[in-house]
């Protein structure tokens, strides 16, 4: 077979697998006419339903094998980009939303973001469980806002959604993953004030 006919297949079967599951992403569910008017109702209680599935449609929920759940996650965030000085910092993180939901930010009672922005729009900041939010409907959202301090902290509480930083610190740059079962972000070492921590 010459390489130009594997090619061809190759391409044919990749159309073949693909192009079944894009037709079923954009399939939406036929209602008739004469239910319509009860959709609302079926769905009430039930707000995740527009929310797409994490895995594929079954994930495991115990060492059992028996045991397969569906889950769903409703709030997808890009890896947050935080920019830190001696002075305060910077965070800005875009958010893709599926429906109403508290949107978690860095920081705690003690570094209390300021000047939050939603799509360049002031907000204003919840709090839950002693941590900074903001309450959004579904939609597209950058999510932006700032700390202010008079020197630099050791740590910066950062919410368990967050899984990537692209920390800036000092002017240094470095994608780190975030540190510690306690959802936080070290910043400095104990013993060198104002220096990058290497993961």
């Amino acid at each position: 077979m010459s390489r130009h006919l594997k090619q061809i297949l190759f391409i044919l079967l990749v159309l073949i697998f693909i192009t079944p599951s894009l037709a079923s992403a954009e399939k939406k569910t036929y209602i008739p006419e004469t239910l319509k008017p009860w959709k609302q109702w079926v769905l009430e209680g039930h707000p995740e339903h527009d929310c797409p599935w994490i895995g594929g449609p079954f994930t495991q929920k115990s060492n059992s094998p028996d045991k397969w759940s569906r889950s769903r996650i409703c709030a997808w965030a890009s890896p947050l980009e935080l920019t830190v000085t001696a002075k305060g910092a910077h965070f800005s993180q875009h958010w893709t939303l599926y429906g109403k939901t508290s949107v978690a930010l860095p920081g705690n009672q003690k570094q209390w973001p300021v000047q939050v922005k939603v799509n360049k729009k002031s907000v204003a900041v919840t709090q839950t469980n002693g941590s900074p939010g903001v309450i959004l409907k579904a939609g597209e959202y950058t999510v932006e806002g700032k700390f202010e301090w008079n020197a630099l902290p050791k740590w910066l509480a950062l919410p368990a959604s967050t899984a990537l930083v692209n920390l800036v610190l000092d002017g240094k740059k470095g994608r780190r993953r975030r540190q510690g079962s306690k959802n936080r972000r070290r910043l400095v070492r104990s013993s060198i004030a104002r220096k990058p921590v290497k993961c």
